[in-house]
């Protein structure tokens, strides 16, 4: 369906209204929906993709689902995740984690860079997070959605601060990206939090139940897992980024804003070939002093040098912790670094340590861990 000619936007509700009403004469159903606008020979069109079924086959196939799901969301979902190396190690295996109503955070104080995407619902309570050394505030019915490579240190959170996560790998993400989501991502990196009234919190936190379920089962177990868990994703995908309509009608943010999430963006994918302010002022078209000042603005005080220092250090701790196997020599290597020498120097001077001696740290945390 073209543009017409007084240039308005066909109105996809009534498109829409159309085609359902002719389906229910003949007796069927539309289950899916999901359309997007896209310029083709400087035409606007809009395209649609609808899944249509019988209506006695719908209601059905609604019948089957539910008694699933109630047999599977009748095992407890609470699962006691209590390292940030487990979680990971669960995400790579499992693709997709789901914790319900955990109690507290397990980590405070500490910079996490999030190598999976993470969804964080709050039930109750409130705690306060620094996203990309920016404060924010995540409150009862707000939902957070983390993207892979932001860095997150928990700040405090209320003694009643319960939460749900879900944690879901790049792989999966990328099998989403390309065979459901047809929205873009950016207004995740620009705006993560999203209030939510009680209905549309009961409408995601059912999802998220029967996703934790789906996912706690093996593929022998479970011939149609992987379809399972990317058809809920994605309705989830739907509601969210239907419940958060009123927020992306703001964007985009400001310049200054734009310019900070992009350089963030620049540095999660060029880390390892510079670690220069001007490199990135560079691919961002402004001076590097320039930079500096609405960096030190929108930051509350940090330089972009800072910036990139701690993403670095914080990519090389998370190595550490979770590939025992590689030499300090790989991982020098692995982070960009032309010699091992090099980046010990680094590593020193940002965190006051060794790399020896924070191993002898980490060591020591698990072994006392353990106990």
């Amino acid at each position: 369906m073209g543009g017409n000619k007084e240039g308005c936007l066909p109105t996809t509700q009534s498109f829409c209204n159309l085609i359902y009403n002719t389906l229910e004469k003949h007796g069927a159903k539309i289950v899916l929906f999901s359309d997007i606008y896209k310029f083709f020979d400087g035409n606007l069109v809009l395209i649609c993709t609808f899944l249509v079924i019988k209506t006695d086959i719908y209601l059905q196939i609604s019948q089957k689902i539910s008694n699933f799901a109630a047999k599977l969301t009748k095992k407890d979902n609470k699962m006691a995740i209590t390292t940030f190396e487990k979680l990971q190690q669960m995400v790579e295996r499992m693709g997709v984690v789901v914790t319900n109503e955990q109690e507290r955070f397990y980590i405070y104080h500490e910079d996490i860079l999030y190598p999976f995407l993470l969804i964080v619902f709050c039930h109750q309570g409130s705690a306060r997070v620094l996203y990309d050394q920016v404060e924010m505030a995540h409150n009862k019915n707000e939902i957070a959605v983390v993207m892979p490579g932001h860095i997150v240190r928990q700040l405090e959170c209320s003694d009643d601060y319960v939460f749900t996560r879900v944690a879901i790998s790049k792989e999966m993400i990328s099998y989403l990206q390309s065979q459901a989501f047809s929205h873009d991502y950016e207004k995740f990196h620009l705006t993560p939090v999203c209030q939510l009234n009680d209905e549309q919190a009961k409408h995601l936190l059912s999802i998220a139940d029967l996703l934790g379920a789906v996912a706690r089962h093996d593929y022998e177990d479970l011939s149609l897992r992987q379809q399972m868990l990317i058809s809920l994703l994605s309705v989830g995908y739907e509601f969210l980024n239907y419940y958060r309509r009123e927020i992306d009608k703001q964007l985009p943010p400001d310049k200054n804003t734009r310019l900070f999430n992009q350089f963030c963006a620049l540095v999660v994918e060029h880390y390892r070939e510079s670690k220069e302010v001007k490199f990135y002022a560079d691919l961002l078209h402004i001076s590097p002093r320039h930079f500096t000042r609405i960096f030190h603005d929108i930051t509350n005080g940090m330089t972009p040098s800072g910036w990139i220092e701690q993403y670095v250090v914080t990519q090389a701790k998370l190595l550490i912790d979770t590939q025992k196997e590689r030499s300090i020599k790989e991982i020098s290597y692995l982070l960009g670094f032309p010699e091992p020498s090099s980046f010990h120097h680094f590593f020193k001077r940002v965190t006051g340590m060794t790399t020896k001696d924070y191993c002898k740290q980490l060591a020591s945390s698990v072994t006392t861990d353990k106990l």
